[in-house]
């Protein structure tokens, strides 16, 4: 599982993103073949829209830690060590589609989260604890999702889609390792 190859220990002297097993788990033809990993960044939607010229199709640009990471509503999304924040590059083809384009990222996110904790979605963009509900503890944010878009055509729209998981950070909400389902170390060992 993608989720918990490609992260190393916080702990870890080297970056916290782990390229060997990411590129060992990646299946796609487009999508994050086109890698670029920081160790720290403003916002990875920013690097890719500061880009003197649009990088192809699936680009992904991952960073350790973000110093401006947004959510919707221009909210700040603390991205702390421990995090997974990466954005990547999408056209979408069809107009129509593009408002479900971040649903479609939301259900692949939640789907992925929850091979390793119970989660779930708080419609359109943000992935919630749900282990919290035996417990009657309140739902915590876990991950969120913001998509960046404009118009190249009539027909063609440019979506820069930015994604955020609490991976293995305490702080300052709750992270997929603390709400494990079964051993937490899963969801960081290869």
């Amino acid at each position: 599982m993608l989720l918990r190859s490609v992260l190393r220990s916080v702990n870890s002297e080297l970056s916290f993103f782990n390229y060997p097993s990411y590129v060992g788990a990646l299946s796609t033809r487009v999508f994050g073949q086109n890698l670029k990993v920081l160790a720290k960044v403003d916002s990875t939607q920013d690097a890719i829209m500061r880009m003197d010229s649009l990088p192809a199709e699936g680009y992904t640009c991952v960073a350790d830690i973000q110093t401006s990471g947004r959510g919707r509503g221009g909210n700040q999304w603390e991205s702390p060590l421990g995090c997974l924040m990466f954005s990547f590059l999408c056209m979408i083809r069809n107009p129509a589609r593009l408002g479900a384009m971040q649903h479609l990222v939301s259900l692949a996110l939640a789907r992925t989260a929850n091979e390793v904790a119970r989660v779930r979605i708080k419609w359109p963009n943000d992935i919630y604890s749900s282990a919290a509900y035996g417990n009657h503890k309140p739902m915590q944010k876990v991950a969120g999702i913001i998509i960046n878009s404009s118009s190249i055509s009539s027909l063609e729209f440019l979506a820069i889609v930015g994604v955020g998981v609490n991976v293995e950070n305490d702080h300052p909400t709750t992270c997929l390792r603390s709400i494990a389902v079964g051993d937490p170390e899963v969801v960081t060992r290869g």
